[in-house]
């Protein structure tokens, strides 16, 4: 067996590793088909130093190689809800990116299903995912993420699969009129232009024109992307509608899409912190309505999976999983309160006094980003995600 050392940007994240991992001893550190989700994590393991491991070639492999597939990834028949978001993002990317010229309302409806199915499995790791995942382009990432808020919120409130299906199917196409504008705008260190203001007022009756052509008829699904950027005051566009004259679903994404831009941020806006983003909606009781603004409160709760906290004993953690008291969430330390690096993460009870949450904190308060696949490690079947 010989080792290879693994060169900077020879692997992606959020693609399944075409080999088995190891450090320069040999010692197994990851296996083929795991996919990281954070450009951070690659970095710390390539500093690190990061190794493949090349066995001989069996006859076999030999002929395999001949047909240039030697470094395809292994077959694997499970999965984790990380892995699985991830999936969803590359999928909805390429869907949008490239609609096929038929059957494109079946394939986005599938991957609403996709979303379903990761709360079905575990609930905590999908909400995490919003702040934990960075693979793909950020426009996509906003579309995801107000699926995800909105599944949590339908849920929440008892919806139907079927309702809850189709304002899934809104959210991730309510944006794809301008989704290179928003990639543009993520990476600008100014405000919007007026010629870019013009085309974000513009995009959501684009995006019915877009979505008309691809052969969506469902009304209730087109009525909520044309009104996503519409408020009960008046004051939305593209027509100012008010009050009665906006669909709930459509106040529903306003709201969901108001919070992640708030919580993700820009280049030239701080990301905002989960607790004052809700405070923000809660507090605008004119462009909100206070009932779904109070919905949004207790669905996403004081400090939702995947959000930094600090402890009463001086130490950094994350949140994995919500509680029955919405105080005392489940954490994992990640830095102690000397601010050093705690591997393996430990799990500490909120319930105690010493270890009691005293605030939520910016991600930019961790040396380092933690490593989701070590705080939610479950793994589930393999899916039939949609292609």
């Amino acid at each position: 067996m010989t080792l290879s050392r693994i060169a900077a940007g020879a692997l992606q994240t959020g693609q399944p590793l075409p080999w088995d991992l190891c450090d320069e001893s040999g010692r197994l550190l990851l296996r083929s088909g795991f996919v990281v989700m954070h450009a951070s994590q690659w970095t710390r393991l390539l500093d690190a130093g990061l190794y493949r491991r090349d066995a001989a070639p069996s006859a076999a492999a030999a002929s395999e190689a001949t047909t240039g597939q030697e470094d395809r990834p292994a077959s694997r028949e499970t999965c984790s809800v990380f892995e699985r978001v991830a999936t969803i993002l590359q999928r909805l990317d390429a869907l949008l990116v490239q609609p096929p010229a038929t059957g494109f309302a079946p394939r986005v409806l599938a991957l609403a299903d996709a979303v379903q199915h990761c709360f079905e499995l575990d609930a905590d790791a999908a909400i995490a995912t919003i702040q934990l995942i960075e693979v793909q382009r950020y426009s996509v990432r906003r579309l995801v993420h107000a699926a995800i808020l909105c599944e949590l919120l339908q849920r929440h409130e008892g919806a139907s699969v079927p309702q809850r299906r189709n304002l899934l199917a809104a959210a991730l196409t309510m944006n794809m009129a301008n989704l290179d504008l928003q990639d543009q705008l993520n990476h600008q260190t100014t405000p919007p232009d007026a010629a870019q203001k013009a085309q974000l007022r513009d995009h959501p009756l684009a995006g019915v024109r877009m979505l008309e052509a691809l052969g969506v008829q469902d009304t209730q699904w087109l009525l909520a992307v044309a009104q996503h950027h519409e408020t009960i005051d008046g004051k939305g566009y593209p027509h100012g509608l008010e009050g009665s004259e906006l669909s709930r679903h459509a106040q529903i994404l306003s709201m969901v899409d108001r919070y992640g831009s708030m919580a993700i941020g820009r280049a030239y806006r701080a990301p905002v912190l989960p607790n004052v983003v809700l405070k923000k909606i809660f507090m605008d009781k004119q462009s909100v309505d206070p009932k779904l603004a109070a919905l949004l409160v207790g669905a996403v709760g004081m400090y939702p999976p995947g959000s930094l906290v600090a402890l009463a004993s001086g130490e950094l953690a994350i949140v994995v999983k919500r509680s029955p008291v919405a105080s005392q969430p489940l954490v994992y330390c990640l830095q102690d309160a000397g601010g050093r690096r705690i591997d393996p993460p430990r799990r500490r009870l909120t319930s105690e006094p010493a270890f009691a949450v005293a605030r939520l904190v910016a991600g930019s308060e961790l040396a380092l980003a933690p490593d989701a696949t070590v705080l939610w490690d479950e793994s589930f079947e393999m899916p039939g995600l949609p292609h």
